[in-house]
C-alpha cells in the first residue's frame, strides 16, 4: 500500500460508509482480541506456575483460574487500596481512579449475585470495566480527523486493539472538536487514573490560544477566552493537586514527626516522593547495566515513537506553512499522510513523554504510558504505508487469483545469467542440500528426546504402533503434497495451497498457525538443548539457549546457501549418528552390555508393559509422535528455493519413506526393547534423558554416552535452523500473498542475499519462551510446547489433505489429464487425501484422552486443544474482514461501462441459469469463503522448466 493510494479521495457519501463499516469492523476484530486475551490469561494462569505470591496472600484453592489470574502486581496494590484504602505509605503512588471503578463494579457484581463480596468482586470488576472501556473506535475518529484518511486511520486503529486510556483520547478528539469543557472533563477523569494526565492540559491551550495566535486569528484571543482558558486547563490540574493535599493532611498536619517530603521547597508532593523511593523513578536511576535487558524489550516502542517524532520535526518547513495559513493550497500539499499541521502537538507531547519515560523512569511505566498515545499507532501505521528505506518492500509480482498462492521465486541467482529481482527470495538449495534435508532435516528432539516422553508415557508397544500409524499418515501427506508442490512451487508451500484451492480465510489461519507452530518449534529446541545439558551440568541452561539462538539467527541471516550448507553437514551427522545407533542398540540387545545378559523383548514383560496407562496412555503418545515427525511438510516450503523442482522433489518426497522406516520405526523398536518404561529420570518435570543416551551408557561406555549426547545437540541445532528457517518463510509468504496481504509488508523486505530479515527476526523473537523454564522446569515446558507443536502439525496435515483433495477435484473438473502433473502418486488416486483427513481428525480427538478421563486436567486439555478454537477464530476473523473489506470494494468500485447488447443479453442468460440448487451452492460458498473450482486457475504459477534445469537433467542422464 502506497501513501497516494491511501491518500485517494472519495466522495463524502461513500466515505460515510466506507467509516461505518471500519467502526464495525474495528468493533468485532477489538471483541475477538479481547477474547484472545482471556483465553491467554487463563490458559497461562493454568499452565505457568505463579511468579509472586498474590494469589496465594489473599485467595484460597476454591477460586478459579480466571479469577486468579486477574491478580497480578498492580492489580493486587489496586485491589487493596479498594477494599481496605491506602494503609501503607507506598500506596500513594496509585491514583484513586481505577480502586474507585474496581469497588464501584465490584459492589454492582456483589448487589446482582454474580461475585462474592470482597477481593473476588473487586477483580471481577475491574475486569469486565477494562472489557468495557473500549477506545478503538475513539482513535479510529481521531486518526481520521489528523490523517484525513479513512484508511491510514483503520489501520493506526487496527494497531491498537487493546485497552488504551479512553478517556485520554475522548479528550483529544473533543479539542480537535473545539468542544472545550467536554475536553477538560475528560482530562480531568485521566488525570484520576495516572499523573501524566496533567500535560494534556497542553492540548487545550494549544487549540484555544496557539492556533488562533498563530493564524493571526487576533478576534479569537479576548480576555474571556484567556479566562476560559485557564480556568479549563486547572481542571485537570484538580485530581493530583487533591492527591498530594490529602497526603499532606495525613502526613504532615498532625503532630509528630514530619516526613522529609513535607518540607519541600519545591511544593509537598507525596507522590515524587513515594516514586522515587519505592519505584525507583527519578533521573537515570533505571540506567544501570542490569536494566539493560529491560531496556531492550521496551527499545522497538520507543523506538518507533522517537523515529516518527524526528521524521515530523525534520520536515517542519512542510507543516509551518499550515500553521500560518500563508501559503496556496497547493503548496501545503504534502507528499506523507502524517505531516499535518493538526499532528504537531501530539508530535511535541508524545516527544516530550517519551523523553521523560527514557530519562527519569523505568521501563515497565513507558511499557504502559506509550500505547496510550495516538502518536505510537501512527508512527508505526506510517512505517507499514509509507515504508522508509530499511523497512521498504517493493512490488513484488503476485498471482491475484483468489489471493491463492505466493509469487513463484525463479532462478536468481546472477551467475546463471538473470538479475535478483529486489525483495524475492533466491534458488540457492541444491540437489544435494534438499535430499539431505529430506532425509535428516527434522530429525531432532522428537526422535532424540520425545521418545523417552513416549515411552514413559504409554510404554513401548504403544510407541511402536503410534509412530507406525503417524509414519504412514505422514507418508501419505507428503505423496499429496508432493503433487501440488512440484507443479507449483512458491514460497509458502501448502498454506497457500490451502489458500488457492479451498478457502482464503482458512488460509489465513492455517498460515498464521503453521508460522507459530515454527517459531514455537524454535523454542523447544531452545528448551530442548537446556534439557540436553544436564546430562553434564546444571549451571544457567538458558546460557546455551542465547548462544545457540544468536548462531542460528546469524546463519539464517546470511545467504540461503548458508542454510543448506549448515542443514546438510548436521543432517549428515544425523544420519550417521543414528545408523550407528541402531547397530549399538542391536548389540546391547543380545547381550553386549554392562550386564552381559540378553535382553531380547524382556523389557515388554515388566509390569506396566508394554501399554502403560492403557489407552489413555496409547492415545497420549500420538501428540508426542505428531511432534517428532513435524517439519516433513515444510520440506514443501523450500520448493520456493530449490533448483529444478519438477525433478528434485519427487526425489525429496520418495526419500520419506525409507526415513520412516529406517530412522523412526526402526530406532524406537530397539529404544523399546533396550530401555524399561519406569528408567529413572526418563521423563519427568524438571528433566526428559534421551534413550539414545541412555543405550550407550547400557553398551558401557561413558565416552561414547557423552558422544551421543553432544550428537542429540547438534541435532537440537539443526531442527532449530530447520524449524527457523520455515517459520521465516512461512511468514514471507504471508507478507506477499494477493491481492490482500496476510501479514504487514515490512516482513516482504529482503537482503541483498534474498534473506527476509524482518521475518527472520519476528520469527525468532518467539523463542523467548524457552526462558519461561526459569518457573516451571525444563521438562515441564518442554512437554507444553511439545503438545502445542503436535497439535499444530496434524493441523497442517490434515490441511494438506484438504487443499490436495480440492486440487483434484479441480484438476478433474477442468478436464484437465493426470498426465499433466509433473509427480503423481497413482496408487493414491482417490482415496489418499480422504485417508489424511479422517485418520489425523481422529488423531485430535482422542489423543487428549487422559485430559478429560478419569479426571480432568486444564492444563493438559488447554495445551492438547488450545490451536483448535484459535484455529476457528482466526478463520471467523479474517472471514468478517474480507466482507467488510469486500462491501467497501463494491461501495467505491465506479460502474462498469455498459456493454453491447448481445453480451448483455447472454450474461443475463447465463445469470438466470443459476438457480435452485447451484445458487444455494454459491451463496454457501461465498458465505464461508470457498473457492469456486470451475474458476480457479490451474496454470497460474505452474512451473516452466528454464534453460538450466534442461542442462541439470542432460548431465544427469
Amino acid at each position: 500500500m502506497s501513501a497516494s493510494q491511501v491518500n485517494q479521495r472519495t466522495s463524502p457519501a461513500t466515505e460515510a460508509i466506507v467509516v461505518k463499516h471500519h467502526l464495525r469492523s474495528l468493533l468485532a476484530l477489538s471483541l475477538v482480541s479481547r477474547l484472545l486475551i482471556c483465553v491467554l490469561i487463563v490458559s497461562s494462569t493454568a499452565l505457568l506456575t505463579v511468579f509472586d505470591a498474590s494469589p496465594r496472600l489473599v485467595l484460597d484453592d476454591t477460586f478459579s483460574a480466571w479469577t486468579t489470574s486477574l491478580l497480578r502486581w498492580d492489580a493486587f496494590h489496586f485491589a487493596h487500596v479498594a477494599d481496605e484504602g491506602r494503609m501503607y505509605e507506598y500506596e500513594w503512588a496509585f491514583f484513586p481512579g481505577v480502586p474507585l471503578i474496581m469497588r464501584w463494579s465490584g459492589s454492582a457484581l456483589s448487589i446482582l449475585g454474580l461475585s462474592a463480596p470482597g477481593w473476588p468482586a473487586l477483580l471481577r470488576g475491574g475486569a469486565l470495566a477494562a472489557v468495557f472501556f473500549d477506545s478503538t473506535c475513539i482513535l479510529y475518529q481521531l486518526s481520521l480527523h489528523h490523517l484525513r484518511s479513512p484508511s491510514a486511520a483503520f489501520l493506526a486503529a487496527a494497531l491498537s486493539l487493546l485497552s488504551s486510556s479512553a478517556a485520554t483520547l475522548r479528550g483529544m478528539l473533543a479539542c480537535v472538536r473545539a468542544q472545550w469543557l467536554l475536553a477538560s472533563l475528560c482530562f480531568a477523569a485521566a488525570s484520576t487514573f495516572r499523573s501524566n494526565g496533567i500535560l494534556l492540559c497542553g492540548f487545550i491551550v494549544w487549540g484555544m490560544l496557539v492556533v488562533p495566535f498563530l493564524s493571526a486569528r487576533k478576534d479569537l484571543l479576548s480576555v474571556k477566552r484567556l479566562s476560559c482558558c485557564v480556568a479549563l486547563v486547572a481542571l485537570p490540574l484538580i485530581p493530583f493537586v487533591f492527591h498530594n493535599f490529602q497526603a499532606y493532611l495525613l502526613f504532615c498536619s498532625a503532630g509528630g514527626a514530619r516526613p522529609e517530603w513535607c518540607e519541600n521547597r519545591m511544593g509537598p508532593s507525596i507522590y515524587s516522593y513515594v516514586q522515587l523511593k519505592y519505584w525507583n523513578v527519578g533521573f537515570l536511576r533505571y540506567w544501570t547495566i542490569p536494566n539493560i535487558p529491560h531496556f531492550l524489550l521496551a527499545l522497538p516502542v520507543f523506538l518507533n515513537v522517537y523515529i516518527f517524532c524526528v521524521f515530523y520535526l525534520s520536515h517542519l518547513a512542510q507543516v509551518v506553512p499550515q500553521l500560518f495559513r500563508q501559503s496556496r493550497a497547493s503548496d501545503l500539499a504534502s507528499d506523507s499522510l502524517f505531516l499535518n499541521a493538526s499532528v504537531l502537538p501530539h508530535v511535541l507531547h508524545g516527544l516530550a513523554l517519551a523523553l521523560i519515560l527514557t530519562f527519569n523512569a523505568h521501563v515497565q511505566i513507558g511499557l504502559r504510558v506509550l500505547p496510550s498515545l495516538p502518536v505510537t499507532y501512527w508512527a508505526a501505521a506510517r512505517l507499514l504505508i509509507e515504508r522508509p528505506r530499511w523497512g521498504k518492500a517493493n512490488n513484488v509480482q503476485t498471482t491475484v487469483d483468489s489471493g491463492s498462492s505466493t509469487p513463484p521465486a525463479r532462478d536468481v541467482d546472477a551467475k546463471h545469467g538473470q538479475a535478483p529481482r529486489p525483495n524475492t527470495l533466491r534458488r540457492g538449495l541444491s540437489a544435494r542440500q534438499v535430499q539431505m534435508i529430506a532425509i535428516a532435516g527434522t530429525i531432532g528432539t522428537g526422535l532424540f528426546l520425545g521418545t523417552g516422553r513416549s515411552l514413559a508415557q504409554g510404554g513401548p508397544a504403544s510407541m511402536l504402533i503410534c509412530y507406525a500409524i503417524v509414519g504412514l499418515i505422514v507418508y501419505v501427506t507428503l505423496l499429496l503434497l508432493g503433487e501440488m508442490a512440484t507443479q507449483y512451487p512458491v514460497a509458502g508451500s501448502f498454506n497457500a495451497y490451502a489458500t488457492r484451492f479451498f478457502s482464503p480465510s482458512y488460509g489465513f489461519a492455517l498460515s498464521w498457525n503453521y508460522w507459530f507452530n515454527d517459531a514455537v518449534s524454535v523454542a523447544s529446541d531452545l528448551t530442548a538443548a537446556q534439557l540436553v545439558l544436564q546430562f553434564w551440568t546444571t549451571w544457567h541452561p538458558w546460557v546455551a539457549s542465547v548462544l545457540i539462538w544468536l548462531f542460528l539467527v546469524s546463519v539464517n541471516a546470511s545467504h540461503v546457501k548458508a542454510y543448506g550448507e549448515l542443514e546438510y553437514w548436521l543432517s549428515f551427522l544425523k544420519v550417521v549418528t543414528v545408523i550407528a545407533f541402531i547397530i549399538v542398540g542391536v548389540l546391547v540387545n543380545v547381550g553386549v552390555n554392562t550386564s552381559h545378559t540378553y535382553i531380547g523383548f524382556h523389557n515388554w514383560s515388566i509390569p506396566g508393559a508394554p501399554f502403560v496407562g492403557g489407552f489413555g496412555g496409547f492415545a497420549k503418545v500420538f501428540v508426542t509422535a505428531s511432534f517428532a515427525y513435524g517439519g516433513t511438510e515444510s520440506l514443501g516450503i523450500t520448493a520456493g528455493e530449490t533448483r529444478n523442482p519438477s525433478r528434485n522433489m519427487p526425489r525429496v518426497v520418495k526419500f520419506v519413506f525409507w526415513r520412516i522406516l529406517i530412522f523412526y520405526v526402526l530406532s524406537i523398536l530397539l529404544i523399546g526393547l533396550n530401555v524399561p518404561w519406569n528408567y529413572p529420570n526418563l521423563s519427568d518435570k524438571t528433566t526428559t534423558t534421551s534413550p539414545f543416551t541412555i543405550v550407550f551408557q547400557l553398551a558401557g561406555s561413558t565416552v561414547a554416552a557423552s558422544f551421543m549426547n553432544t550428537v542429540i545437540l547438534t541435532s537440537v541445532l539443526s531442527a532449530g535452523n530447520h524449524a527457523l528457517f520455515a517459520g521465516t518463510r512461512v511468514l514471507y509468504g504471508l507478507s506477499v500473498v494477493q491481492p490482500r496481504r496476510h501479514a504487514p509488508s515490512i516482513f516482504s523486505k529482503t537482503t541483498s542475499a534474498g534473506v527476509p530479515i524482518f521475518a527472520l527476526l519476528a520469527t525468532s523473537s518467539v523463542s523467548v519462551l524457552c526462558f519461561a523454564s526459569s518457573y516451571v522446569g525444563s521438562g515441564e515446558l518442554w512437554g507444553w510446547l511439545q503438545n502445542i507443536v503436535g497439535v499444530s502439525n496434524q493441523i497442517a496435515w490434515l490441511s494438506i489433505g484438504l487443499a490436495s483433495w480440492r486440487f483434484r477435484k479441480a484438476w478433474i473438473k477442468q478436464g484437465r489429464p493426470i498426465e499433466e502433473l509433473k509427480f503423481c502418486a497413482r496408487w493414491t488416486w482417490p482415496w489418499g487425501p480422504y485417508f489424511v483427513m479422517f485418520t489425523v481428525s481422529a488423531l485430535i480427538l482422542i489423543q487428549g484422552w487422559t485430559s478429560v478421563f478419569p479426571k480432568f486436567s486444564p492444563v493438559d486439555f488447554i495445551s492438547f486443544y488450545i490451536e483448535v478454537p484459535i484455529m476457528i477464530v482466526m478463520y471467523a476473523a479474517w472471514l468478517f474482514v474480507r466482507r467488510a473489506v469486500t462491501s467497501k470494494a463494491n461501495v467505491v468500485t465506479p460502474a462498469s461501462p455498459p456493454s453491447d447488447s448481445a453480451a448483455s443479453s447472454r450474461a443475463n442468460s447465463e445469470s438466470a441459469l443459476l438457480t435452485g440448487a447451484r445458487k444455494r451452492k454459491a451463496n454457501v460458498r461465498a458465505a464461508f469463503d470457498i473457492v469456486d473450482l470451475s474458476t480457479v486457475d490451474l496454470y497460474e504459477d505452474e512451473y516452466r522448466e528454464i534453460e538450466e534445469d534442461v542442462v541439470e537433467d542432460e548431465q544427469r542422464n
